[in-house]
């Protein structure tokens, strides 16, 4: 994973970048204005609620009886 944010007095250069094995997914959530600030900040923080339940889901399933059946 890699993360950049570069403030300028008129542009924000912000986004993230996900590699696994040999896939890259580009997030990229620079700005020029207040307006896309705000929605680069919303979509940051739905990826990050999605995440949270995925993270929840698989701990629920690793701690479930099908998990111990199916990686024994």
């Amino acid at each position: 994973m890699q993360l950049t944010f570069e403030a300028s007095p008129t542009y924000v250069d912000s986004c993230f970048v996900l590699s696994d094995c040999g896939k890259q997914v580009n997030i990229d959530l620079s700005s020029h204005s207040a307006r896309v600030f705000g929605e680069r900040q919303a979509k940051l923080n739905t990826i990050i609620q999605e995440l949270v339940k995925l993270e929840e889901q698989m701990a629920l399933y690793r701690a479930s009886p099908e998990f111990k059946k199916a990686f024994q």
